[in-house]
């Protein structure tokens, strides 16, 4: 069986991260995301990986390679893009990956900004293969219906047939609490015959092949589709909010070793902490967290759970972080507070400064004293916060002013 992985999108809901990091290599408890459906991948023995990407994804088989180094064979299908307009869609992308590698008798297909666990894809494969599906949908029971308004949801009959799928409905419309995890196993009738009938009939509408809650709704009722519900964790890092709450979760994950650094059991939580960080003895930090090597945290700094402190950053003294992605050599100014966001490298937060949940600061951006930046809003990169200023929303400049000091 082979796997693809769907790793070409821009990421524009995670810019300005995105502008220097593919959205599928950004760190989840400690590796990139894609490491994760990697090494799941690996585990149920899948022949080989196939990743879909666009022209500006490089970095991704650099890092990767031919998969030797993580016990599994990796091969690469780059589109013809340069941005989210002219991509070839996920269906499209999907459809130009078999015409590079072939059409196998079973091919699982992943949404490659995906993070879970408790998932057993051999499991998949067998309910797959005795319910005599076509495709066989993950499904993952949301623990609050309310969510249903972010994903597609499928009702499925007692045998697991699907009957109707919802994209984000509203709550009260929902018919059912089970969403759509972007994991799917196909066998090689749907990928011979029907999927390139649908990426036809959508070119002859004009229109992108992109949806594949639609691919899926448009044949519901003409050949058997299947959903196999799994209990663990599911997340994504498809945007600022997601991101956090998913390298949260994953976080309650953490066990064995995160890179070189054994994990320490604190409080029945895994600290993976670097031997090389600098942790006053009158801080504290509460697992599950991560830190990283030259990390310092300063007399009277709190590490709450969830964090993840990478190379070189410093949390300085009485500062509160918790559930944060910091990234390399930022700066955590004294007697601040952030929480739940996300915060690019090199960057600098001032003294007594509050950054509310889900807020994403980009590369070297600069927050004065005192400053506020309010919950879901953006800075771009190598912007500066003045001194108690507050901010509301996106904080950006134009693409020009900065991409080019991005790549050096």
């Amino acid at each position: 069986m082979k796997a693809i992985l769907l790793a070409g999108g821009f990421g524009t809901r995670l810019l300005p991260l995105t502008y220097r990091i593919p959205k599928v290599m950004v760190p989840v408890a400690g590796k990139p995301v894609m490491q994760h459906l990697v090494e799941v991948c690996k585990a149920a023995e899948v022949e080989e990986i196939i990743v879909s990407l666009n022209q500006s994804q490089k970095s991704i088989e650099e890092y990767f390679g031919d998969g030797i180094k993580f016990g599994t064979r990796i091969s690469y299908a780059y589109e013809d893009s340069q941005r989210d307009d002219d991509k070839l869609g996920a269906i499209g992308a999907i459809q130009h990956a078999l015409s590079k590698t072939g059409v196998p008798k079973e091919c699982l297909i992943i949404g490659g900004d995906n993070v879970f666990y408790g998932l057993d894809l051999s499991k998949l494969g067998e309910f797959h293969k005795k319910s005599g599906a076509f495709a066989t949908m993950v499904l993952y029971q949301l623990a609050d219906k309310r969510d249903c308004e972010q994903y597609g949801v499928v009702e499925v009959d007692a045998r697991g047939r699907v009957l109707r799928m919802q994209e984000k409905p509203r709550v009260e419309e929902a018919v059912s609490s089970l969403a759509c995890a972007a994991v799917y196993q196909v066998g090689e009738a749907f990928l011979k015959e029907y999927l390139p009938r649908y990426v036809e009939e959508a070119r002859k509408r004009g229109e992108k092949a992109d949806r594949l809650g639609d691919l899926w709704s448009s044949f519901v009722k003409e050949i058997p589709l299947y959903g196999h519900a799994f209990q663990g964790m599911w997340g994504d890092a498809n945007s600022p909010k997601t991101y956090v709450d998913t390298n949260r979760q994953a976080m309650r994950f953490l066990k064995g070793s995160v890179g070189e650094v054994e994990c320490r059991i604190t409080d029945g939580n895994c600290c993976a902490i670097s031997p090389d960080a600098q942790i006053h003895r009158d801080a504290l930090v509460k697992g599950p967290c991560i830190i990283e090597e030259d990390c310092v945290v300063e007399r009277g700094a709190v590490v709450g759970s969830g964090t993840h402190l990478m190379k070189g950053s410093v949390v300085q003294e009485a500062a509160v972080v918790s559930g944060a992605i910091v990234f390399e050599k930022t700066s955590i100014g004294p007697r601040t507070k952030v929480t739940e966001c996300i915060i690019d490298a090199e960057s600098k937060i001032g003294a007594g400064s509050v950054i509310e949940p889900y807020c994403l600061l980009g590369y070297a951006s600069k927050t004065g004293a005192n400053a506020r930046v309010l919950s879901e809003s953006r800075v771009w990169p190598f912007v500066e916060v003045g001194n108690y200023a507050i901010v509301s929303g996106d904080l950006m400049v134009e693409e020009r002013l900065f991409l080019d000091k991005l790549r050096k």
